[in-house]
């Protein structure tokens, strides 16, 4: 892929808070939000998820916004227009449009 010119990131994952969860068990900040986003669907959280640490990574700009697809080991089936902030200012992430969503039984 990066000899066609896509950039490969490979990242700690933004919601994983590793060490505080050693501390305060599963109810940490980014496990809550990473469960709520999973209400919508596990790629919205993926989604999300991976524009937190494409911005993280410098392949995005604050304030910019872009389309995030994401899913599950069946394929993706959630797109997103989203806005993301840095994982410290994450009350400034706006998820602007919710494109496609896999309907939940």
């Amino acid at each position: 892929m990066e000899e066609k010119g896509i950039r490969v990131l490979t990242s700690l994952h933004a919601l994983a808070d590793g060490i505080s969860e050693g501390f305060y068990g599963e109810n940490t900040p980014g496990n809550l939000a990473a469960n709520a986003l999973r209400w919508f669907s596990q790629g919205m959280k993926v989604a999300v998820e991976t524009s937190i640490m494409a911005l993280e990574a410098g392949f995005l700009t604050v304030g910019s916004e872009v389309i995030a697809i994401a899913g599950t080991d069946q394929g993706a089936d959630t797109a997103i227009v989203i806005r993301p902030a840095f994982a410290r200012q994450v009350k400034d992430l706006r998820i602007c449009e919710i494109l496609c969503k896999p309907r939940i039984g």
